[in-house]
C-alpha cells in the first residue's frame, strides 16, 4: 500500500526516475541514494532528463564544460548534432543529442538558486579555487565533479520545473507524460469509490459535489478524510472553473499545479493573478497541461517570469470553444505570440492590458509587438469586442509616453504607418473598440485606407457602435484634427465615442490653466451621427456655437462630458434643456461667463439627469448649488462623492466579458468572478436609489474615470487566493 501510494503521488507531482538509474548508488554515496529514492518508485524507465559529460575546451580564456543533453527517452545523437536557430531548429527547444557549454561561473549561479529553491536537499558544487586552473587532470576531475552535480539535479527535478535550470539546459517546455496520465485515469479519477453508510459512491459524483462547497474548505477539510475524498477534491468535475492569484508564485505555483493538471481538459473558465517575490525561483508549468474546453481565460502577469509562465500556458491552449480572453500585466512578445497562435475563430472578446517594466517609465511595444497583434486580428475574425489599453500605471494621475512602432514596407505600403487601428476596418462582427495608443502613426494608417486606391465605395470603415480611443499629446501634433479623421473613418452606427488626450506628468505643471484653442461649430464632423447616444472629449474646448452643432446633429445624447469649458456662457444651459431632451449625465467645468443662472436653468429639469458633474465658477453662488443639489437628490444628505462614486447612464455592458445587466455596471461587477469590491458609501446609494446626483469637481482635477462612466474602484490583492 505505501508503494502504491509513493507511485500516486510521484506521479501526480510529475516525478520520473532519477538520471543515470543504472549507476550504483552506492558509487555515488547516500545523498543520491535518497534522492533517488524519492523519484524513481514505481517509475517508468527513460522519463527524465539526462546528461552526460562531452569534454572541456577554452571559453574567453577559461574552462568551459560541453555537457550533452538528452530528453526522456531521447537517442543518441547524430555527430555534431547542436541546436542552431540559423539552421533552423527553435531557440531554446532541446532536441535529443543537444551539447550545452558552461563555465564554472554559470554553474555557481545555479548552484545559488537551487540551494533557496531546495534548501535541504540541494546538492553541493565542487569546491571553488582561487587560482584559475588549467591542467588536465584537474580540469578532468572538475568535470565529473560538475556532471555528478547536474546528475544529482535531475534526481530533484527529473522533468525541470525551475526556470533557470531549464535556461541553463537550454530546454523549453519538455514533453511530459499526458495530461492525466499518473492523476488517475478518467478526469483524474484515482482511488476507489467513497464507501458511506455501506453504499458505494463514485468519486465523479462526491467531485461533482464538491463542487458546490467553498474551495479552500474542500482542500483543507475534505482531501484529508481518506484517497477517495482527496481524489474527489482532484477531480475535473470538481473545478468547472478556477481562479489563483498570489504573490508568491514561487511558493504556490507547485500544490496548484497538482489541482490544475487533472482539471485542465475539462476546466471551462480560468483566471490567473500570479507574481514572483523572487524572480530567480521562477517555476515553468508541468508538461502535459490541455485546455481544449476553455470558453473564458483571464491571466494577470505582474512580472518577466510570471510572462513567461503564461506564455507557456497560452501554448497549451486548444479550445475551439474559447470567447473571450483578458491578458493584463507585463505582456511580452512571446505572450503575444503564444495569444495569436492559440486564438480560432470563434472568439468574440480579447481585451490586452499592457503595463510598463518599471514605473514611471514609457510603455513602448516594439514592431514584433505590433505584428504578433495583427496576426492576432487576422486570426479572430469573428471579434466583437476589442481592447488595446495601457495599464492605470501608465495613465491618469502618471501618464507616460506610450506608443506603438510604426511598420514600414512590405508589411504596410508606406513607411512609417501604424496599421493596427485601420487593421480593425477588416473585422465585420465589431461592436466595441478601446485603443490607448493615439498617435500621428495610427491616424496615418487611418488615412491610408483611401490613400492604398480604393473606389469610394469601396473604402473600408470603422464600424463598431462603441469607440474609445486615448494617446498623450506629445504624440499627436494636432487633436482637433486627429478628432476629424478618427470620426470621419467611423461607420454612422457609432453610439458612444470617446476621444482622451492625455499629458505627461512631467508637462503637467507647465501647461496647467493654459487655454485651448477654441473651436467653434463642426456640421462636417457630426453630421449623420443622429445615433450617438454618448460623447466624452477632455482636449478640444468647444465654445456655445459648437455645444449646439453638437446638439443639432447628435439629438438622442444621453451622456456628454466635455473637459474644456472656458468659453461656455449662461446660454450652454439653454441648449442642453431645450436640444437634448434624453441627457442623462452632464459635465460642465468651470468658465468666467457661466452664473447662477446657468444652474437655474438645469434646475428646472434637474429630475432628468442621473448624474451632473459641475466645477463652480466665479460667479456661481453656493446658495443655488444647495439648491441644485436638492433638486436633483431630494431628501439626501451630503456626502463624499468622490472616486468611489458609480453611477451610468446607459444600461447593459460596457467592453465587460458577459453579458449586460439591467441594474447597471455594479451588478455586473459583483457578478464577475474576478470583480473588484466596491465601497460604495451609504449616502451615495441612498442618492443614487432617490434620483440623481450632483458631483462637484474641484479645478483642474483629474478625472480618473471610464468614458463610459464607471469610475476608478480601489483593488485588492490578496497573497494568496484559490477559488471559482
Amino acid at each position: 500500500g505505501k508503494q502504491a501510494q509513493a507511485k500516486t503521488n510521484a506521479a501526480r507531482m510529475g516525478g520520473s526516475i532519477c538520471v543515470d538509474r543504472q549507476r550504483d548508488n552506492a558509487a555515488v554515496g547516500p545523498q543520491r541514494s535518497l534522492l533517488q529514492s524519492r523519484f524513481t518508485a514505481g517509475q517508468p524507465a527513460g522519463a527524465s532528463f539526462t546528461v552526460a559529460l562531452v569534454g572541456h575546451v577554452e571559453k574567453d580564456g577559461s574552462p568551459a564544460f560541453d555537457f550533452l543533453v538528452m530528453p526522456p527517452g531521447g537517442s543518441a545523437p547524430v555527430a555534431g548534432a547542436v541546436l542552431d536557430a540559423s539552421a533552423g531548429g527553435a531557440p531554446g527547444r532541446a532536441i535529443p543529442g543537444q551539447v550545452i557549454r558552461r563555465t564554472y561561473e554559470e554553474f555557481a549561479k545555479l548552484g545559488r538558486v537551487m540551494g533557496l529553491r531546495h534548501p535541504s536537499s540541494a546538492p553541493q558544487l565542487p569546491p571553488s579555487t582561487f587560482f584559475e586552473h588549467t591542467d588536465a587532470a584537474f580540469l578532468q576531475e572538475r568535470a565529473a565533479g560538475l556532471e555528478a552535480y547536474l546528475a544529482d539535479v535531475l534526481c530533484l527535478e527529473p522533468l525541470p520545473r525551475t526556470r533557470v535550470l531549464r535556461r541553463f539546459l537550454n530546454i523549453w517546455q519538455p514533453l511530459g507524460p499526458g495530461p492525466l496520465s499518473g492523476l488517475g485515469g478518467e478526469l483524474g479519477c484515482d482511488g476507489g469509490p467513497l464507501i458511506a453508510r455501506g453504499a458505494r459512491v463514485n468519486v465523479g459524483v462526491v467531485a461533482h459535489v464538491l463542487a458546490f462547497l467553498e474551495p479552500l474548505w474542500i482542500l483543507r477539510r475534505c482531501s484529508k478524510v481518506c484517497r477517495a475524498m482527496h481524489a474527489a477534491s482532484r477531480n475535473a468535475r470538481c473545478w468547472p472553473s478556477l481562479t489563483f492569484a498570489t504573490t508568491r508564485a514561487e511558493r504556490w505555483l507547485e500544490p496548484f499545479f497538482t489541482i490544475l493538471a487533472p482539471a485542465c481538459l475539462q476546466l471551462q473558465q480560468l483566471t490567473l493573478d500570479v507574481a514572483f517575490e523572487n524572480p530567480s525561483l521562477a517555476v515553468a508549468p508541468p508538461g502535459g497541461l490541455l485546455f481544449r474546453n476553455l470558453n473564458r481565460l483571464v491571466l494577470r502577469p505582474r512580472d518577466v517570469e510570471a510572462a513567461a509562465l503564461v506564455a507557456e500556458l497560452l501554448e497549451a491552449v486548444e479550445a475551439p470553444g474559447l470567447r473571450e480572453v483578458s491578458l493584463e500585466g507585463v505582456l511580452t512578445d512571446a505572450v503575444l505570440l503564444a495569444l495569436a497562435n492559440a486564438a480560432g475563430d470563434g472568439l468574440e472578446a480579447v481585451r490586452l492590458v499592457f503595463a510598463p517594466l518599471q514605473p514611471h517609465r514609457p510603455l513602448l511595444l516594439g514592431e514584433s509587438s505590433t505584428i504578433c497583434l495583427r496576426r492576432l486580428i487576422e486570426a479572430t475574425p469573428s471579434l466583437r469586442r476589442l481592447r488595446f489599453e495601457a495599464s492605470p500605471q501608465a495613465r491618469g494621475k502618471a501618464t507616460v509616453s506610450r506608443r506603438l512602432a510604426p511598420l514600414g514596407p512590405p508589411e504596410v505600403l508606406f513607411p512609417g504607418i501604424q496599421p493596427l487601428l485601420a487593421d480593425m476596418s477588416a473585422l465585420p462582427r465589431l461592436e466595441e473598440v478601446a485603443f490607448d495608443f493615439l498617435t500621428d502613426d495610427v491616424l496615418a494608417g487611418l488615412r491610408a485606407l483611401r490613400a492604398a486606391g480604393l473606389p469610394e465605395e469601396d473604402d473600408e470603415r470603422l464600424r463598431p457602435k462603441k469607440v474609445i480611443l486615448s494617446g498623450v499629446k506629445s504624440l499627436l501634433e494636432d487633436p482637433e484634427i486627429a478628432l476629424a479623421t478618427v470620426l470621419g473613418k467611423l461607420g454612422e452606427n457609432l453610439q458612444e465615442f470617446a476621444l482622451l488626450v492625455e499629458t505627461e506628468m512631467e508637462m503637467r505643471p507647465f501647461l496647467s490653466g493654459f487655454l485651448h484653442t477654441r473651436i467653434g461649430a463642426l456640421p462636417n464632423v457630426w453630421q449623420g451621427r443622429r445615433a450617438l447616444q454618448a460623447l466624452t472629449l477632455n482636449w478640444t474646448a468647444f465654445d456655445d456655437d459648437g455645444v449646439r452643432s453638437i446638439a443639432e446633429h447628435c439629438p438622442q445624447l444621453h451622456t456628454l462630458l466635455l473637459d474644456r469649458s472656458e468659453y461656455w456662457t449662461d446660454v450652454v444651459a439653454d441648449i442642453i434643456v431645450e436640444m437634448l431632451p434624453q441627457l442623462r449625465r452632464f459635465r460642465m467645468r468651470s468658465s468666467a461667463m457661466l452664473s447662477d443662472r446657468c444652474l437655474y436653468i438645469l434646475m428646472e429639469v434637474a429630475h432628468r439627469f442621473s448624474m451632473l458633474e459641475i466645477e463652480p465658477s466665479f460667479s456661481m453662488s453656493s446658495y443655488a448649488i444647495d439648491q441644485l443639489k436638492q433638486r436633483i437628490s431630494p431628501g439626501v444628505s451630503d456626502f463624499d462623492g468622490g472616486s468611489s462614486s458609480i453611477l451610468i447612464p446607459s444600461r447593459g455592458s460596457f467592453f465587460g466579458f458577459g453579458g449586460g445587466s439591467a441594474a447597471g455596471p455594479l451588478a455586473a461587477i459583483e457578478a464577475a468572478a474576478d470583480a473588484l469590491d466596491p465601497y460604495l458609501g451609504e449616502g451615495i446609494q441612498q442618492a443614487a436609489g432617490a434620483g440623481g446626483l450632483l458631483r462637484l469637481l474641484e479645478p483642474e482635477q483629474d478625472v480618473d474615470v471610464d468614458p463610459w462612466g464607471v469610475l476608478a474602484l480601489p483593488s485588492r490583492r490578496p497573497r494568496l487566493e484559490i477559488g471559482r
